[in-house]
């Protein structure tokens, strides 16, 4: 089994540490999750995923379960392999060009009116695509909240208005750039849903990135906006799961998916309509609820950033 592409910053963990040692902690069948000796969580992916931070892609498309991988099984880690001691399964390290998850920012920039487009086109699509059980549904109940939000009738069930108005709570204080109040409103929401990533950590995500590259297209000061979604997180030790928590450390810095990357970009850039829907389309399929989710993040964090609430900036 071959590694053919990897996180540069796994690449730098490895160079500097020389052998690590890890547990394997989930598994999927397109992808697993190990959980290092130094406290990191590495995701392992097969050739068909798209590249996340702190992940490793293989030339595999089998099915992890398939192969036998499972909870707890020792991985180790050295600059020339990867081994999965219980089953005798070398991974190994060739030439490969490291990954880097960071923000891109080398795009030509499309006008704020085309933006503005595209952000009600992102309505629609959730609306008529998404998969609404996560928070995607709280999205449209915030048309008073967040300007240019549709009118739209969209029932909640017993969990949705279980958390209704701390979500609230929260796009408003997110929206006036509450640094006093923001680290324990999000307290209030943080793991709220199923999964290794529950949706409203999803959302939380995706609204961080959305504040990073509109805060670039709009010549916003960058590092308060860094300085914000650090206040936003601050709080979360131990209140959501390990991989959720480890994805919301990388969100705040801007550091996303391949797939959210490109969608980004498509957003702000002059990028043909076909291509943006395809992003759309590529991030709503992710995983149950949470590329809903993380999308519905994305497209309040763009309102908000469009809607010049954080003009307060310096």
């Amino acid at each position: 089994m071959l590694i053919v592409q990897m996180c540069d910053k796994i690449i730098a963990q490895i160079n500097k540490d020389g052998l690590v040692v890890g547990m394997v902690h989930s598994v999927f069948d397109g992808a697993f999750n190990v959980l290092t000796s130094n406290g990191i969580m590495i995701t392992f992916l097969n050739h068909k995923k798209a590249m996340f931070p702190l992940s490793i892609k293989l030339n595999t498309v089998v099915s992890f379960h398939s192969i036998g991988i499972d909870r707890d099984m020792t991985v180790e880690f050295t600059k020339k392999e990867i081994f999965i001691k219980q089953l005798n399964l070398n991974m190994n390290i060739g030439k490969l060009k490291p990954w880097s998850p960071t923000p891109c920012f080398d795009y030509e920039k499309t006008t704020k009116e085309n933006v503005s487009k595209k952000l009600e086109e992102m309505e629609d699509f959730i609306y008529a695509h998404g998969s609404l059980e996560g928070v995607g549904s709280l999205i449209f109940h915030l048309n008073e909240e967040v300007s240019g939000i549709s009118n739209r009738h969209v029932e909640l069930n017993r969990n949705h208005d279980f958390i209704l108005e701390r979500f609230l709570r929260f796009v408003k204080l997110s929206k006036c750039y509450d640094t006093k109040n923001i680290a324990e409103a999000t307290v209030k929401i943080i793991g709220f849903g199923p999964g290794l990533t529950p949706a409203t950590d999803d959302f939380i995500s995706g609204l961080m990135i959305a504040f990073i590259y509109l805060g670039n297209y709009l010549n916003q000061n960058l590092e308060y906006i860094y300085k914000f979604n650090i206040e936003i997180i601050k709080n979360i030790d131990g209140k959501t799961t390990t991989v959720s928590e480890k994805m919301l450390r990388l969100s705040a810095n801007g550091e996303a998916s391949d797939t959210i990357r490109n969608l980004m970009v498509s957003l702000l850039s002059r990028d043909r309509q076909e291509r943006f829907q395809a992003n759309l389309k590529e991030l709503v399929d992710f995983g149950g609820t949470s590329g809903t989710d993380i999308l519905s993040g994305i497209y309040i964090g763009s309102r908000i950033m469009l809607n010049n609430s954080l003009r307060r900036l310096r």
